[in-house]
């Protein structure tokens, strides 16, 4: 019989948030001829980073990814079918009002991690001016994310790939187009690029480009383990009808509650008491969740 200190540990395993996308998803749909690149990569990504470790995401409504991406509802809706149909993602729940339960396929981070991975906690990737970029800009900057972030690269400040691999990645073969993307990413992010030529071979296809991400990337979440339960809280809160202010910051507060007491009750126990105190007092309030778990908890 296992005991409730290690039923909790399992149940807060299971329920941590992974915002990982693995490389291999976005290689794929970058080699997808039948989907529209740019869209469906900043739509995935925005839906990736509400998973839990089985690539599962609950209570996806539009408005949450149209107000975080700048995307139409019906850009929304003709993204997430195209990624359905390519295979990319699974709806296993369509509800009312417009939100989905959805699974990405093949984005499970149970286990050991060893799989190379984007790390998607970081404001820039989830900074609407990824959208000024075009989709080969896009491709480019991906790449170099993906090629810093692994699991394997992740002290080493530079990542190195030869110009003729870059252009078969993006489809570009122009030397001058490649050369004003890169200048354009530079002017968008905080991507450090650099290009050095090899002496003993003069075609500018066998240059060297050198893609770096800042060292201290400003992180999106300071709780990563626990970033699906403001996803889910916020949208219970849309669903009820429920304000949660301009910023969220009530929200957030309220899910570092969870982070502050997982370690003495499961994580999941303390999320469904705090819905459950939410939708019944109809408000968040920090304070007074926070009050009210310690009585519940006797902590």
């Amino acid at each position: 019989m296992l005991s409730s200190l290690v039923l909790g540990s399992i149940f807060n395993f299971l329920a941590r948030w992974v915002m990982k996308l693995k490389q291999e998803i976005l290689i794929r749909l970058s080699q997808d001829e039948n989907i529209q690149y740019k869209a469906a990569a900043i739509v995935l990504i925005h839906i990736a980073k509400r998973q839990n470790t089985s690539g599962h995401v609950s209570n996806l409504h539009y408005t949450e990814i149209c107000d975080e991406t700048g995307y139409t509802r019906t850009t929304f809706y003709d993204t997430l079918r195209s990624l359905e149909n390519g295979g990319y993602i699974r709806v296993v729940h369509e509800k009312k009002n417009g939100f989905y339960d959805v699974r990405i396929v093949g984005n499970d981070f149970n286990g050991k991690i060893k799989d190379q991975y984007l790390n998607l906690n970081d404001k820039e990737l989830l900074s609407q001016d990824l959208k000024l970029l075009s989709t080969a800009e896009l491709k480019i900057y991906l790449y170099g994310r993906m090629t810093n972030y692994t699991t394997e690269n992740r002290k080493n400040p530079y990542s190195a790939v030869s110009i003729m691999r870059l252009a078969q990645i993006i489809g570009v073969k122009s030397h001058y187009l490649i050369k004003r993307m890169i200048e354009n990413i530079k002017q968008y992010t905080k991507m450090a690029i650099n290009i050095e030529k090899q002496s003993d071979k003069p075609n500018w296809l066998s240059e060297i480009l050198y893609l770096a991400c800042p060292k201290s990337n400003e992180k999106a979440f300071n709780f990563d383990d626990f970033a699906m339960y403001y996803y889910d809280i916020k949208a219970h809160c849309k669903r009820a009808g429920i304000d949660s202010g301009t910023d969220n910051k009530s929200i957030s507060d309220a899910v570092m509650l969870i982070n502050q007491y997982h370690k003495q009750i499961n994580a999941i126990q303390i999320h469904k008491y705090l819905v459950d105190t939410i939708l019944k007092r109809r408000s968040v309030e920090p304070k007074y969740l926070n009050m009210m778990l310690r009585k519940e908890f006797s902590i």
